[in-house]
């Protein structure tokens, strides 16, 4: 099992995207104005350069993000895949099987249970 199959997924995923872009955006605003700085001291071509940073940024984080995101929603696909092996093998089982909770209720039988013992599953 990986992070992905255990706890929530959904939120998982949204927290590496987060981080992803907290980790890429800090370092960007701070190092990209002390270049400026120190590549053109006047401030005249500074606001038009600081738009064209602003530009360049709004796209690479765009690209960081999606790029997370297609990461993510691969590892959750790949996952989803491992635990469908394993219940299509249950599923398919020429084998009794019943999966009971703590309490002892039944949750889940397979087909044969119910050819074997002729009861129909809810």
């Amino acid at each position: 099992m990986n992070r992905y199959t255990k706890g929530k997924p959904v939120f998982s995923l949204a927290l590496r995207v987060v981080a992803g872009y907290a980790v890429f955006s800090a370092p960007w605003i701070v190092l990209s104005d002390h270049l400026l700085r120190v590549f053109y001291p006047h401030p005249a071509p500074v606001a038009h350069l600081q738009t064209l940073k602003g530009l360049l940024f709004v796209t690479l984080s765009a690209f960081l993000m999606y790029w997370l995101t297609v990461r993510g929603q691969r590892a959750c696909s790949l996952a989803q895949e491992q635990i469908r092996k394993p219940s299509m093998a249950v599923e398919q089982s020429a084998n009794s099987v019943v999966i009971a909770n703590l309490q002892g209720v039944i949750e889940y039988v397979n087909p044969a249970f119910c050819d074997i013992t002729g009861y129909a599953a809810k």
